[in-house]
């Protein structure tokens, strides 16, 4: 597997469970009154990276930790969160220089 590709999966991995869903309501009970929704609480983007990593490395099997390490040990690190970037579509939303101190950090204590 082409050293692009691997990154592109291992993107598309963290890209995927960065997704949110909501769980809003649809409608109101009667008896209430809704001023306006609450607003989502805000969470700082270097915690929702960390999140996002925490969850795609506990997901991964051995074979993909050990992939997603190979990956960042071929690359310096500035190229390496471009790739992950890139395979998430361009994706603004994980800080992935973090992403990449994060899985190095993960691959240095195996």
């Amino acid at each position: 597997m082409k050293l692009r590709t691997l990154l592109a999966a291992v993107a598309l991995g963290l890209a995927t469970v960065t997704g949110c869903a909501t769980d809003e309501p649809t409608s109101t009970p009667a008896d209430t009154i809704a001023d306006q929704p609450m607003p989502e609480p805000a969470v700082e983007p270097d915690q929702h990276t960390r999140d996002a990593f925490t969850l795609t490395w506990a997901a991964a099997s051995e074979v993909e930790r050990n992939a997603y390490c190979m990956s960042v040990a071929l690359l310096p690190p500035d190229e390496a969160a471009a790739e992950m970037q890139r395979g998430a579509g361009g994706s603004t939303d994980l800080d992935w220089p973090l992403m990449v101190e994060l899985l190095q950090l993960e691959c240095a204590g195996r």
